[in-house]
């Protein structure tokens, strides 16, 4: 977004009510009171504004976007590959990806395509009000998103307004705002009393908050800091964990409502639950600060410890009647000639952001000099391709017992305990579906992991059993039971109802940020057989 400084402040002096002029009286004067009310002032609406015009543009460039046929008779913009039409008769879409859609719906892209010129823009922002008004809250998910008027393209769009409100104070823009408010208040909001605590609900309040500063209607403001204010005890677990299922948005939540408190100014106690949250996020980073990316999103190898200390180990069993941000554990161990921290996942059935990966681990070591991921999770490429997001949440992409091809579905639950050695032993039961278990033990002497699947149909039948060992990236499988990466080993024993079976390496692409990936391998130790079975699996790092 190019900078307009001195015209976005003379806007925004107009707004607040004031002549240039009356800002030189008033420093001038023996008012310093109304001086500094006036400039406080002054300093909100330039936050509201550098916040709402941020937000619109960055929707506007999630994907490439074309606009060589903007200014021409075909009048189109073309958003990662799909076309879309402008003008009077355009705007909506069919059955278009709903993330491409939102980019388009927002109507970010229109700052890089017109520059300085707000006047454009606003009159784009005009025929898309007129060429797609609003269906109500009765129509169909479908139709909403077909129109643009999806709670996340709402979101979207009433930043872009706002910005271009603040930068043109064109109240012709005032009920396009007023139509985009309305919605978010009502039953699309994706949050209480239809839906539980999400992400996408503090962003609607931030774009209400923020359309309330910036074209002066104070209740729009009062109404998003309340609704937040009650929504953020329901963020965070008392372990510190949100339900959306995911580390990357376990940190963004974070960050997101360490914000809101300030902007929004919430009341100064409501950060205690912040504390426990980024008590959990100091749990899950290695210690040289890498967040594994479980669940949707990306992780990050950037994070300070010093901000996210290790105060301990991260433990949310699942409680009877309250899921929310359970299904979690994480540790680090000191054993004699290193240091290991592993991710544990179990808990609801899949949800919001998470992945199938009820049992799967993550696992990080440090020996000697050497201190490498060693299992990964996949995270996800982005969410345009249907299939393969599919892949990328499904139990084989993860470091699970995958049971007959299906997915690693149903709920769990797990406990813990520390045996008498310092080992760390959790126990994932299944609630429904299969009868089956999953034992997990963390050595306390060295850099090994033991896991036992135990599995008892409940019929005659063969069923088909593959456990993946999920490798981090730069791990080269050196045989049928041993990977290694600089000067580090990776050996993996597999016993199948106790008798020692091979494991067969798969590539399999690894995401590493948004649409880019790197090869990684995929350890499989795979049966097939009727009955009982016990799959028993030994994986030691050595140096």
């Amino acid at each position: 977004m190019r900078s307009h400084t001195k015209s976005i402040r003379l806007v925004v002096l107009s707004i607040a009510g004031f002549a240039v002029g009356a800002v030189l009286i008033a420093t001038n004067s023996t008012s310093a009171v109304v001086a500094a009310r006036l400039e406080k002032s002054l300093t909100v609406m330039s936050d509201a504004e550098e916040r709402a015009c941020g937000r619109s543009a960055s929707k506007g460039r999630l994907f490439p976007v074309d606009t060589s046929q903007v200014f021409t008779s075909a009048d189109s913009v073309r958003i990662d590959s799909t076309d879309f039409a402008l003008g009077s008769r355009g705007w909506t879409h069919f059955d278009i990806n709903p993330t491409v859609a939102m980019s388009f719906d927002s109507a970010g892209w229109l700052w890089d395509t017109y520059g300085a010129d707000y006047s454009a823009v606003v009159d784009r922002l005009l025929e898309q009000g007129s060429a797609s008004p609003d269906l109500g809250d009765v129509a169909s998910h479908a139709a909403l998103l077909d129109t643009g008027w999806g709670e996340g393209s709402i979101t979207a769009r009433l930043n872009t307004i706002s910005c271009a409100f603040a930068r043109t104070a064109d109240v012709r823009l005032k009920p396009l705002a007023v139509a985009l408010v309305i919605a978010l208040e009502g039953p699309r909001y994706y949050g209480p009393p239809n839906t539980a605590v999400h992400n996408h609900g503090l962003l609607a309040n931030f774009a209400i908050f923020d359309a309330g500063l910036l074209l002066e209607v104070p209740e729009w403001s009062t109404f998003a800091s309340t609704r937040s204010a009650r929504e953020l005890p329901l963020v965070f677990s008392t372990c510190g964990m949100m339900a959306e299922q995911s580390s990357g948005y376990q940190y963004v939540n974070f960050q997101m409502w360490r914000n809101a408190i300030s902007s929004m100014q919430i009341e100064s106690g409501a950060k205690a639950p912040l504390l426990a949250a980024r008590e959990a996020i100091g749990a899950l980073l290695t210690p040289n600060g890498h967040l594994e990316s479980i669940g949707d999103g990306w992780g990050s190898s950037t994070l300070s410890i010093r901000r996210f200390p290790y105060v301990g180990a991260l433990w949310c069993p699942v409680h009877a009647g309250s899921p929310r941000g359970s299904g979690w554990a994480a540790a680090q161990m000191r054993f004699p000639k290193g240091l290991s921290q592993h991710v544990l996942r179990f808990g609801p059935i899949r949800a919001m952001h998470g992945h199938e990966d009820n049992g799967a681990t993550t696992w990080w070591v440090k020996l000697g000099g050497s201190e490498q991921q060693v299992l990964g999770d996949r995270g996800l490429f982005d969410k345009t391709d249907g299939f393969r997001l599919a892949f990328e949440r499904s139990a084989a992409s993860h470091s699970v017992l995958e049971v007959g091809g299906s997915s690693n579905v149903g709920g769990s639950v797990a406990t813990k305990a520390i045996t008498s050695s310092g080992a760390i032993h959790y126990l994932v039961t299944w609630a429904t579906g299969v009868p089956r278990t999953r034992a997990v033990v963390f050595g306390a002497a060295s850099a090994r992991i033991v896991v036992v699947d135990r599995m008892n149909p409940n019929d005659s039948m063969v069923h088909s059993y593959t456990q993946h060992w999920q490798l981090a990236p730069g791990w080269q499988p050196s045989g049928a039971n041993t990977a290694s990466l600089g000067a580090l080993k990776l050996t993996i024993h597999c016993l199948v109802n106790g008798i020692e079976t091979p494991l067969s390496p798969q590539p399999i692409l690894h995401n590493t940020d948004f649409r880019q990936d790197v090869l990684a391998w995929d350890m499989q130790c795979r049966t097939s057989r009727a009955g009982r079975v016990a799959v028993r699996t030994t994986l030691q790092v050595s140096r």
